[in-house]
């Protein structure tokens, strides 16, 4: 860390405080860049779970539709063999 001369040496200052500011700008930027790949990552995991659930809801339908039909069958089966 170095001292700045304000009154002696005003052009340095300037200059030094150009460079903090843009090495901030810097860092700020790649968090920002950071931060959205984060946040896309975050809504296509969201998105997939979702989906994940809506297949498993349509799985469990088809199964539940298949076993009534199976009981249906079963019982229309025995009810004709009386």
């Amino acid at each position: 860390m170095s001292t700045v001369n304000l009154i002696n040496q005003p052009s340095s200052a300037i200059e030094q405080f150009d460079t903090g500011i843009s090495i901030v700008s810097r860092f700020r930027s790649r968090l920002g860049a950071l931060q959205n790949r984060l946040e896309h990552a975050l809504a296509i995991s969201n998105i997939n779970s979702g989906n994940t659930a809506s297949s498993e809801a349509r799985i469990r339908d088809a199964d539940c539709v298949k076993e009534i039909t199976g009981i249906m069958r079963s019982r229309i089966l025995s009810q004709a063999s009386m």
